[in-house]
């Protein structure tokens, strides 16, 4: 999404428009709402809608858009029927709203705060609002909330609507289209990936920082090295942190349980120290550069230091799916494969916790059996 959002960025400050797809819903697919694509006015798309018929009709209908030159949107629904034969990724009942971004000073702004936004770690709303309920939508007004609040766009859509919003934005996960009387609002929510903390930045950590963030994570770098801690060496990086030293690395660090601690220092000379540090913390995911002899040496020291089993259970090491890696590139590929088989993971789990809870309320609520 950050390259999705970078991209719009680029294009409108170019003084050109383009067009952007969102899957709202994909009953079939549920991975795929949310879903977003960019078509450009040359025809070059960016992103995916999970391709095939849905996909084709929807560059289609932005070509159109582009003729028009004029800002709009469109809601296409997919039967379905037409998909099988093609093993189409998109179901029936998928809907995707096709949007029309124009090259305005008020989109640019817009999006330029969204990406900030998210480089700062903000979760962010975008509210567009519809104007008719028919199926193809004349001119729109766009603002973006974050955390209950508003931050920027038209005064087209008035306070108390928004207000009326602002709750359900701070806590959707996937885009939706709600009503507020005989207005139609889409609430299009753009998640802060969970972050990748790389500590050291070598030639690993370069690999690793580049696939984490094709792979959507958020980025930081942190080393005591300015020389290698710098943008030339990391420019998809959505934070590089030149520390004074490693001995107290995680001050001012927002880590939670989705958090990614990695650890590939030179000479793996701070590792114990970071690794400390790391344990204090909430982190979900702790990682460390090392063979399995280097791994036992290094939980030796660390078991005589009053750090539990349970603690060590919490390291990774060595870091990575086993895939017999050996160039750095190689290494960063098993490292990011294993971060995304975590991160499915607790995804599946936490649909799976909102399952057995409304399980739970259903059967709480349900009135008791006639006696």
């Amino acid at each position: 999404m950050k390259n999705i959002i970078q991209t719009i960025c680029t294009v409108l400050t170019q003084g050109e428009s383009l067009v952007m797809a969102t899957i709202v819903t994909a009953p079939d697919q549920a991975r795929l709402s949310g879903a977003s694509m960019l078509i450009l006015a040359d025809g070059g798309i960016q992103g995916t809608i999970g391709g095939g018929l849905m996909e084709a009709e929807t560059q289609q209908i932005a070509a159109r858009m582009f003729r028009r030159s004029e800002p709009a949107v469109h809601l296409l629904s997919f039967s379905g029927e037409a998909a099988l034969p093609m093993n189409s990724p998109c179901g029936r009942g998928t809907t995707v709203l096709i949007e029309h971004i124009t090259a305005t000073p008020e989109n640019l702004d817009i999006f330029r705060k969204l990406l900030e936004a998210r480089q700062r770690g903000l979760k962010c709303c975008l509210i567009t609002h519809l104007e008719t309920d028919s199926m193809v939508l004349p001119p729109l007004h766009r603002q973006l909330v974050s955390a209950g609040k508003w931050l920027c766009g038209g005064q087209a859509i008035q306070h108390p609507e928004i207000s009326a919003f602002l709750e359900k934005a701070a806590t959707i996960t996937a885009p939706v289209i709600e009503s507020l009387g005989d207005r139609r609002f889409f609430l299009n929510p753009w998640i802060v990936p969970s972050t990748v903390y790389l500590f050291g930045a070598g030639h690993v950590a370069q690999e690793v920082a580049e696939l984490a963030g094709k792979a959507e994570f958020r980025t930081v770098v942190l080393d005591d090295r300015e020389k290698f801690a710098n943008r030339d060496r990391f420019p998809t990086a959505d934070n590089i942190v030149v520390l004074d030293s490693f001995e107290n690395a995680f001050h001012g660090l927002e880590i939670d349980s989705e958090s990614h601690v990695i650890i590939v220092t030179r000479g793996h000379r701070h590792e114990k120290n970071l690794l400390r540090q790391a344990l204090a913390t909430p982190a979900g995911y702790i990682g460390v550069i090392g063979s399995i002899r280097k791994r036992d040496a290094l939980f030796r020291e660390l078991s005589s230091e009053d750090l539990t089993v349970d603690d060590m259970l919490r390291i990774y090491c060595p870091i990575g799916i086993h895939v017999l890696a050996e160039s750095p590139l190689e290494i960063a590929v098993s490292i990011v494969a294993q971060l995304i088989q975590l991160r499915a993971r607790r995804k599946t789990d936490k649909k799976r916790d909102i399952k057995l809870r409304l399980v739970r309320e259903a059967k709480t609520e349900a009135p008791a059996a006639a006696g």
